[in-house]
């Protein structure tokens, strides 16, 4: 946020998140009057106080202020912090199902795993193969293009962002 003030927001999206296709407009018209935008259902957190009600796999934040301040308020809940025990109990007393809900689901997950697979094998639109390649591929880019900011500190680069095995110099003319 500091680093890159020129950016009006930040979409936190976990790996397995397919992105949608939006106008350049979405975020400015939408949520102009937010500063933070997440997925849940009202419900749960407001009548049930279920901790499974907010999906936090994928949100929005404007980089302003307000938005610094709730991500140092969020990083003293962190296991490095010295108040993590503090917030450990006010999270576990206001979300009564936390330990719960793993309970319920951990026992179901090796039969859900079969019955997809069983699902998958029978239904050609969901084989994820293409999917795990196509991952593969951007993964491997994404990991050499990061290895490129530090080889080119000594002068060297992966040319092919697919091609991990094969280091070039850095021509002396190629942009810094």
């Amino acid at each position: 946020m500091v680093a890159h003030p020129e950016t009006e927001w930040i979409w936190w999206v976990d790996s397995d998140v397919v992105p949608p296709t939006w106008t350049s407009n979405f975020l400015t018209d939408r949520y102009k009057a937010h500063n933070f935008v997440v997925h849940g259902w009202e419900k749960l957190i407001y009548e049930q106080q279920s901790w499974t009600s907010i999906n936090a796999g994928v949100f929005l934040i404007r980089n302003c202020q307000w938005s610094m301040d709730l991500m140092e308020a969020w990083a003293k809940m962190g296991p490095q912090s010295p108040e993590y025990d503090k917030w450990g109990e006010i999270l576990r007393t206001t979300f009564k199902d936390i330990p719960g809900y793993w309970v319920e689901i951990v026992g179901t997950l090796d039969n859900i795993t079969d019955k997809y697979l069983g699902i998958e094998k029978g239904e050609a639109r969901l084989r994820r193969r293409h999917g795990e390649r196509v991952s593969e591929s951007y993964a491997k880019k994404a990991l050499n293009f990061a290895d490129n900011q530090v080889l080119r500190k000594y002068g060297y680069m992966h040319k092919d962002l697919l091609d991990s095995s094969t280091v070039f110099p850095v021509p002396f003319d190629f942009p810094a």
